[in-house]
């Protein structure tokens, strides 16, 4: 465990926090300070939490608006009030989404900076029986404590797995997260942080420290769209002329029928970037291994498979497109990556 120090807490309008009127709606009632001071004599060492609330209403409200926030309160406060370790408690509708973004943004500085950043949620609202809040807070506190988790980027705490932001994924629609491939790089036993193994050494070629200074108005300017390809898929031309970026979730190892291939390429892989990932959950996007030539039929036309897109999930590479062409990573012709 790291000296007794400032805890920061940056909150949402999320389930954690929410009861259930009588007419179905749902509203806050719990208040996190009150909840931190109540959970603060069960840790081991002494917190003084600072508390920042963003106000959003829910996790579906979350933006590029709100997640630049939760990074410049981060900065911001590390500053001012000597913070080492930070909490992040969201909605856990698109919390893979908040952590791999904040991990585009901060991983280089939090390593350099010896800072953590745990993200937790609750799947339940505090009215309903099972409520985990208290559990998940707990133990977002207790990993962001922990000197270990200094050095590893951003960290997801759920029903006392410990996740890295680069692989966790929601397995299902209300009550599992799992990570893919590599599975949980932690758990939570007898109240105790237990790591079992590194990432550091799993880690793309995706981190740009550029990203940090990206604004949010950047970000949300840009139009990057996930195309699910399936049999006999089609991409209507409207689309393809209202896009910043396209990202194709292909069957299989990055699988495109030739007749796609010529409808893209050389026409619009000369104009947007389209990148090319696996619609599986994980897995590369080609492999010449077993599927000899999976590679060569995209090479010379365009299309963007490497630097880093190689084992990402449609999701993780709209974000990662995004970030970079508010980066300016990409000329009007995406064929040279310019960063």
């Amino acid at each position: 465990m790291t000296d007794p120090s400032n805890l920061l807490v940056i909150v949402t309008g999320e389930a954690i926090r929410q009861n259930t009127t009588g007419n179905g709606e749902m509203h806050l009632s719990v208040n996190t300070l009150e909840l931190l001071i109540s959970l603060s004599s069960r840790i081991r060492g002494c917190i003084n939490p600072i508390v920042v609330d963003l106000g959003c209403s829910s996790g579906t409200e979350l933006t590029f608006e709100t997640i630049s926030k939760v990074k410049d309160a981060i900065l911001e406060n590390s500053q001012s009030s000597n913070i080492y370790s930070v909490v992040l408690v969201v909605g856990t509708d698109i919390i893979e989404e908040a952590a791999f973004c904040l991990d585009l943004y901060l991983r280089n500085w939090l390593v350099e900076k010896k800072v953590s950043l745990v993200i937790t949620g609750s799947m339940k609202p505090a009215d309903i029986l099972g409520y985990e809040g208290f559990s998940t807070i707990k133990g977002a506190i207790q990993i962001a404590l922990e000197k270990w988790s200094k050095a590893t980027g951003v960290l997801v705490c759920i029903n006392n797995d410990i996740h890295s932001a680069l692989y966790i994924t929601k397995g299902d629609s209300q009550v599992s997260f799992k990570s893919v491939p590599t599975g949980p790089v932690g758990q939570i036993h007898r109240g105790t942080p237990r790591y079992h193994h590194s990432i550091s050494y799993l880690l793309p070629s995706i981190h740009d420290p550029s990203f940090l200074h990206v604004n949010q108005e950047a970000l949300s300017k840009k139009r990057v769209v996930i195309w699910t390809v399936t049999m006999s898929t089609f991409i209507p031309e409207q689309l393809l002329e209202n896009v910043d970026g396209l990202i194709l979730a292909t069957p299989s190892t990055g699988s495109i029928s030739d007749s796609l291939i010529e409808k893209l390429s050389p026409t619009w892989t000369n104009q947007i970037p389209i990148v090319i990932v696996s619609r599986c959950f994980s897995g590369h996007n080609f492999d010449d291994q077993y599927y000899r030539e999976s590679k060569a039929r995209y090479t010379g036309r365009n299309f963007i498979f490497e630097n880093g897109y190689e084992e990402l999930n449609a999701l993780q590479a709209r974000n990662l497109l995004i970030f970079q062409l508010a980066a300016g990573y990409y000329s009007p012709n995406p064929q040279i990556l310019t960063s």
